[in-house]
């Protein structure tokens, strides 16, 4: 019995390596997507930008590095909060924008709070937990996450990070 499992595993093991060989070429292709630094200012920029398209206003954001397991070594999340505000409909839309924005985006979680109900269709002030990656090819072959620093907040200590243009 042990050789017949054996032998079904060793002929399966051609569709496998094929198998493996297509998971890498995506993988590779994933990791070539990602951009090499963080770029917080275009991120923000696009989202303030699809807030404005959508008739909602972003008040301000708060920026993390993260750590995260199972992602290819090299692969750094980071994590933002943006507060937004505006309609239902008009935090639906950007929520919308965000998911087809040209960075790889995580939307981890939105919090919407009605401060006031004064009319049917009430401005609504919320937040949006995303996540973007960046790809380092120098730690590709490192183990992933180092531990995640303390928050950042806001455009003025973002404008000590490399990445860091206005916008």
């Amino acid at each position: 019995a042990h050789v017949a499992v054996m032998r079904s595993n060793a002929a399966q093991l051609p569709t496998l390596r094929e198998e493996v060989a297509k998971l890498k070429v995506q993988q590779d292709e994933f990791l070539a997507a990602l951009p090499q630094t963080a770029n917080y200012y275009r991120i923000l920029d696009e989202v303030r930008l699809n807030a404005a398209a959508a008739g909602a206003s972003m008040s301000s954001f708060n920026v993390t590095n993260a750590t995260a397991t199972n992602l290819p070594g090299g692969v750094r999340p980071i994590n933002l909060n943006v507060n937004v505000s505006g309609t239902f409909g008009q935090l639906f839309q950007l929520l919308r924008s965000v998911e087809t924005m040209s960075r790889f985006t995580n939307v981890n979680n939105v919090s919407l709070q009605l401060p006031q109900a004064d009319s049917f269709d009430p401005s609504l002030e919320g937040t949006l937990a995303l996540t973007v990656y960046t790809f380092d090819p120098a730690q590709a072959s490192a183990p992933a996450a180092k531990p995640a620093r303390a928050a950042t907040q806001g455009a003025l200590a973002l404008k000590d990070d490399p990445d860091w243009k206005e916008f």
